[in-house]
């Protein structure tokens, strides 16, 4: 495992009905000087930690699996990510319209991160569809 590599923190306001909660702050953490295939671990706190694997870009070649339009149903999220054809894709993108509207965090971290998180450990990369905006 690597250890030790700068990194560049970002610190945005939670959104609640499209306006920013100042009070809630969510971080987005970019990771600086990684190394290609290879493997890291992160720590937030005691609770909550993981590992990731960066992509080799030696490789010609890679593969991806995308969904869309899931609409608050985490379970399509899910169910695709335990495909063993999904687990063996180096790039997971959701194409946007995970909800189908803001309300609150949960509204998005529930039904969409949460299955993310808990299925996927390689890349990953939401686009905002209009339910989103």
């Amino acid at each position: 495992m690597e250890k030790g590599h700068k990194i560049k923190t970002n610190v945005f306001a939670d959104v609640y009905g499209n306006v920013a909660d100042r009070s809630q702050k969510l971080h987005n953490v970019k990771l600086l000087n990684l190394k290609p295939g290879t493997q890291y671990e992160y720590f937030i706190n005691e609770d909550t930690y993981g590992e990731f694997t960066t992509l080799d870009s030696r490789n010609a070649d890679f593969s991806f699996t995308t969904i869309t339009d899931t609409h608050g149903r985490s379970w399509q999220i899910a169910e695709l990510l335990q495909k063993q054809y999904t687990k063996e894709s180096d790039i997971f993108f959701h194409l946007g319209d995970t909800v189908s509207g803001i309300i609150g965090r949960g509204s998005f971290y529930d039904v969409c991160l949460s299955p993310i998180s808990q299925y996927w450990q390689k890349p990953f990369y939401i686009v905002r569809g209009n339910h989103e905006s």
